[in-house]
């Protein structure tokens, strides 16, 4: 799943560095070009097919490591307003309600990706050399998983020598993000997003047409959510999740819960009671650096049906959490599609 090693990265980086692009180029999917005989080319609007896929690869931190994990967006849609992006997991699509990595959701023709209360302005069409434009981000900040909303002011610029537009995004002089966009896939092959202390680092592995197969989007709110930090003085006694409760609605079809610790060696274990009586545990041992030394459901994540009605949280902790610990519960609406 991606939401866990996000959103470790997310707590305990603080370093940038520069991305690098390993990009497979399809024909499908091509971006409609104005060609401009005196400058670079105007691109006039994405042109996406249903069943065109991207693949793109994560990493967080300096970019030197190896891939956080992959996701695949697929174009389950086609209508006037523009495109409908959704995922062949299932898990990465409930991991995207608690938080927007600006690849699924629905792409407006005007360059704005939507998902739920989330959108990012990827560009503006026509896309021309030294176009400025403003528009709004809104996500979540990581370090506090509330909402934010910022007013962004985005350039591009024509690269004469790989071909593609280079964009940049910045908040008044804070930079948010600097990617691309690729005429020749229709999408992006690179990008660099900042916020929260974090650089977070997207390549395109591959795209193509054609695809076929069952797609899933999901909708959602979160239900429960707990994040304490012990500002860098050991806190007595030991921290564990503290109980609590929360209700999920006969409408929802899926709960995602995570619990993570960062800041200090130690461990901490989780059970999530469910109405019908079934207990669904979690659990991670932590190192001094706040990376999962062992734990369940890739870094404590879990995906599961959900069921309406009061669920109960009880959770424990070993060891002293020197800066902190979490634990989040999202309830989603999952959509089977067929492309």
């Amino acid at each position: 799943m991606r939401w866990a090693p996000l959103l470790m990265a997310l707590l305990l980086a603080g370093c940038s560095g520069a991305g690098t692009t390993d990009s497979t180029n399809s024909a499908a999917g091509t971006a409609p070009v104005a060609m401009n005989p005196t400058g670079p080319p105007v691109i006039a609007g994405l042109n996406w097919t249903l069943g065109h896929s991207w693949t793109h690869d994560f990493k967080f931190g300096n970019g030197t490591g190896g891939t956080a994990f992959s996701s695949t967006a697929v174009v389950a849609g086609v209508d006037a307003n523009g495109w409908l992006l959704a995922s062949p997991n299932l898990n990465d699509a409930v991991s995207d309600v608690g938080f927007f990595l600006q690849d699924l959701g629905r792409m407006a023709r005007s360059g704005t990706l939507t998902s739920g209360a989330f959108s990012f302005p990827w560009y503006s069409f026509p896309l021309s050399d030294n176009k400025t434009w403003t528009a709004t981000e809104k996500n979540v900040d990581p370090n506090t998983i509330l909402p934010v909303e910022d007013t962004l002011t985005l350039v591009a610029h024509w690269g004469r020598d790989d071909h593609k537009y280079h964009v940049e995004a910045r908040s008044g002089s804070v930079l948010r993000a600097r990617y691309d966009f690729d005429p020749a896939v229709g999408w992006f092959t690179s990008y660099e997003g900042y916020r929260g202390g974090s650089t977070t680092h997207v390549t395109l592995k591959e795209s193509k047409a054609g695809y076929a197969g069952k797609l899933y989007t999901a909708a959602g709110i979160n239900l429960y959510g707990v994040i304490k930090f012990a500002g860098g003085a050991p806190a007595t006694p030991p921290v564990g999740v503290e109980p609590g409760s929360f209700t999920m609605t006969s409408a929802m079809t899926h709960l995602m819960f995570l619990q993570f610790a960062f800041g200090a060696p130690g461990a901490g274990a989780t059970q999530i009671l469910a109405p019908d009586g079934t207990r669904f545990a979690t659990f991670g041992a932590f190192d001094q650096n706040g990376a999962t030394v062992a734990g369940d459901s890739a870094q404590t994540q879990q995906v599961v049906p959900a069921q309406a009605g009061p669920w109960q949280i009880d959770g424990s902790g070993a060891g002293v959490f020197a800066q902190g610990y979490g634990l989040f519960a999202w309830g989603a609406t999952v959509t089977e599609l067929q492309v």
